[in-house]
């Protein structure tokens, strides 16, 4: 049996068990993902930094601030200010970013109030950004989970997402693309491993994952959109998270034969030394290539 802990993500990246990030990745590319996990950084990029900052002013989970309209973080003030407000912990974000900020949660909070879903109260009441770590039993690997909130009294999961298209039709493309079906059924998992009367629950399975998606522009409109467990996707994802992991296993297995340490970590290493095949061989071409090129002949 697992509970949700309250951890800060330097506590939680500093765990060494396996996250849907990094399953999806393996899944992407096994070296890569070894080569990241054993030898990579977090690259800090705009798109990082504002999704932590929207995470954290809609969930209140952080203290986000911008400096006065005018100010440039390129300037020695801006600079200095900048620096300030880091150092106290404080999430700085630019005037513009705060602005498009308040306006997410403006409407959202409309949304609680002339709607028949109080959106807001959900996240209030809920476990927000609270940790899940557990053993999964078929593969004897220990993983780990910090969904964005886990709601109390209700059957789902809430993942907050900003994003270029509220639209159903774009965000599922986007879903596809980011694997948040796989994300879904990951924390699904996660939270199965939880007592449901510990956060108010009949059932110990989730319905499914609602991702409040923001767009980003404009009028910054938003929509739940739900992967449920019935979704033909999430059964995709569920054959995916366990073929991965099966095969993770199977890495931690030869990279403990080989004497590259113990447990996923030397699963990295393993997969870093094996990657493509060093062995020379013909290059396979897709009939619709191959007649492709004949057209043109």
């Amino acid at each position: 049996m697992s509970h949700l802990i309250d951890m800060t993500d330097e506590e939680y990246f500093a765990l060494p068990s396996l996250d849907q990030s990094q399953l999806k990745a393996f899944l992407n590319n096994p070296a890569n993902w070894g080569y990241s996990r054993l030898h990579g950084t977090v690259k800090k990029t705009a798109a990082l930094s504002f999704g932590t900052a929207f995470h954290a002013y809609l969930m209140n989970t952080g203290d986000v601030i911008a400096p006065p309209e005018g100010m440039k973080f390129t300037t020695k003030d801006g600079k200095a200010w900048k620096a300030e407000h880091e150092g106290t912990g404080e999430i700085v974000v630019s005037y513009d970013d705060m602005q498009t900020l308040k306006l997410m949660k403006q409407n959202i909070e409309r949304s609680s109030l002339e709607g028949p879903i109080d959106f807001m109260d959900i996240l209030a009441s809920g476990y927000c950004e609270h940790v899940i770590e557990w053993v999964d039993k078929k593969s004897g690997l220990t993983l780990k989970a910090k969904p964005d909130c886990v709601p109390v009294g209700v059957d789902y999961i809430i993942d907050l997402k900003s994003t270029r298209s509220a639209n159903d039709m774009e965000f599922a493309k986007e879903a596809w693309n980011y694997g948040y079906h796989i994300q879904a059924e990951f924390y699904r998992a996660a939270v199965a491993q939880v007592d449901p009367k510990e956060i108010g629950r009949e059932e110990r399975l989730a319905s499914g994952m609602q991702f409040w998606a923001f767009e980003k522009t404009e009028a910054c409109d938003w929509s739940p959109i739900t992967i449920s467990a019935d979704n033909p996707m999430a059964e995709a994802a569920r054959t995916s998270i366990r073929n991965g992991l099966t095969r993770m296993a199977e890495c931690v297995e030869k990279g403990e034969d080989a004497g590259y340490g113990k447990g996923i970590d030397a699963a990295a290493e393993w997969c870093i030394r094996n990657g493509y095949s060093k062995t020379p061989h013909e290059a396979e071409f897709p009939d619709w290539i191959v007649k492709a090129a004949e057209n043109l002949l």
